[in-house]
């Protein structure tokens, strides 16, 4: 069937359309505002949880490194304790080998070996600004590069000094033996003589000391006991009473030489000793400069919010 269509309809229906889209336009920014608005939030969460991500790291890291610091420092110190006893034992028996006692710790050269650009990325944020916090940081390297290496140094000496007194002792120790040696052939040469010889003050003065040997050998006496009790009143005896005798040069040989060679060992081992008394007073300025550095860095970090403020 045939439909007519009334004026009034003809006229509005254009108006209809225009107003589904503009409702159709105005829906659509709305909801591209919304979706603006909710990716701008989220944006600015992540960058906020990335923002406090990065100030934990860098308070977790310098806080690592001031822990590392303080560890240092209390092993050092103990060291340096070691290294007193060690000076003190060295003093009483020069002629004897001591050990150093370590306290086994790997902080100080794992400070030396930290990412120094980490940590100072860490320290500069961190660190607040003044006079000192430029000069305070190139301290903290210096000190610990001054500690580690006097420290090494010392464990070094150390270790030069067990072998230069082992090196003596064994020197010593081969002429006393050489010395036994030529006591005996003098004995034996008296003894070819007949029994009427071994009356003799050759035979007395030998016998003896070479009994003396023997006895300090068996009761594994020191290298100085052997120098306190045979070697120094026998050297005294031989050259005031025996300087005359036929034996005197070759006993007076290996003689002479073991005493020349204590006295060198004493020297050495009181210079080290006097070494390992001064490196407290040597090690007093870097630890004192970098226990006050420190003690800020403490400081600040606890100062230190997690979140921007």
């Amino acid at each position: 069937m045939f439909e007519f269509y009334f004026p009034h309809y003809i006229i509005n229906e254009p108006n209809s359309i225009i107003e589904n889209l503009l409702i159709s336009l105005v829906a659509t920014f709305i909801a591209f505002l919304g979706a603006f608005y909710i990716s701008s939030i989220t944006v600015r969460k992540q960058k906020t949880i990335e923002l406090e991500k990065q100030r934990l790291l860098y308070k977790n890291r310098l806080t690592y490194f001031s822990n590392l610091i303080t560890n240092s420092l209390e092993i050092v110190e103990k060291q340096l304790v070691n290294y007193e006893k060690l000076a003190a034992e060295i003093k009483e028996e020069p002629t004897e080998i001591h050990l150093l006692k370590m306290n086994a710790s790997t902080d100080l050269s794992r400070l030396q070996r930290m990412d120094s650009e980490g940590i100072f990325s860490s320290y500069n944020e961190i660190i607040k600004e003044s006079e000192n916090k430029l000069k305070d940081y190139k301290n903290i390297y210096n000190t610990i590069d001054f500690i580690y290496l006097r420290v090494k140094q010392a464990i070094d000496s150390n270790e030069k000094y067990i072998g230069f007194l082992h090196r003596d002792q064994m020197y010593i120790k081969d002429k006393i033996d050489g010395l036994s040696d030529e006591l005996i052939k003098v004995i034996k040469a008296i003894e070819s003589h007949g029994c009427s010889f071994k009356d003799t003050v050759e035979y007395n003065f030998t016998t003896a000391w070479q009994s003396k040997y023997y006895e300090l050998v068996e009761k594994q006496e020191t290298i100085g006991g052997i120098e306190t009790e045979l070697m120094l009143p026998y050297a005294e005896l031989l050259q005031s009473e025996h300087s005359q005798k036929n034996y005197f040069p070759i006993l007076y040989d290996f003689t002479s030489k073991s005493l020349v060679r204590y006295t060198h060992l004493r020297r050495n081992t009181n210079q080290f000793a006097i070494e390992l008394e001064n490196i407290r007073s040597e090690m007093k300025e870097s630890v004192e400069i970098l226990n006050e550095i420190n003690e800020k860095i403490k400081l600040a970090i606890v100062n230190y919010p997690n979140k921007q403020e």
